[in-house]
C-alpha cells in the first residue's frame, strides 16, 4: 500500500509500520497534517523503554523537581488520585482550542485548589508553560568592547 491509496482518516505510524485511523495520533501543531508521527501506542512503549533504561539517571532529576515544587506535586498527586476515583472527570475536548482528543492534560491555574483544573491537549498545555520571549538587553560598553577586539 502506498502513501497515495490511504484512506483520508487513516494515517501510517513510522515507528511500527502500521496504518491506524487519526484518532490514534496525538495532535502536533509542527506537522502539515497536525497529528505526531508515532501512533499513541508506540509513544507510550518508546516513553517506558527509555524511562526503564534511564531510571538511575532520572531518579535524582525527580527528586530534585518533587523537592523544588512540593505544591504541584501534591497538587498533581490529589488530581489524579480524584480521577481515579471517578471524582474529577475528563472531558474529551481541550478547554483552549476545542478539539476533540481523549489524552488531555490537567493544567492548575492555582496549586492550592487541586481539583480546579484546567483540561487541555498536549498542544495547548505545553503553550500555556512555554516562558515568555526574553528581551535581550545589550550592554552598549560590551558591545563596543567586542568590536573594538574585532576590528584590529
Amino acid at each position: 500500500m502506498t502513501l497515495q491509496t490511504l484512506d483520508p482518516n487513516t494515517k501510517l505510524c513510522i515507528y511500527c509500520g502500521l496504518v491506524k485511523n487519526k484518532d490514534q495520533f496525538g495532535r502536533d501543531k509542527t506537522k502539515k497534517d497536525k497529528l505526531h508521527k508515532y501512533c499513541k501506542t508506540c509513544i507510550k512503549v518508546t516513553s517506558s523503554l527509555y524511562y526503564y533504561h534511564n531510571k538511575k539517571r532520572n531518579r535524582p532529576i525527580v527528586a530534585i523537581y518533587h523537592c523544588k515544587y512540593p505544591l504541584r506535586v501534591h497538587a498533581n498527586k490529589l488530581a489524579a488520585k480524584a480521577e481515579k476515583e471517578g471524582k474529577l472527570i475528563s472531558p474529551n475536548i481541550c478547554e483552549d482550542c476545542g478539539i476533540e482528543d481523549f489524552s488531555l492534560h490537567k493544567h492548575h491555574t492555582n496549586y492550592t485548589e487541586p481539583l480546579n483544573v484546567t483540561w487541555l491537549c498536549n498542544s495547548c498545555h505545553l503553550a500555556r508553560h512555554k516562558p515568555k520571549e526574553r528581551v535581550k538587553i545589550i550592554d552598549p560598553d560590551t558591545q563596543r568592547n567586542n568590536h573594538s577586539r574585532h576590528s584590529s
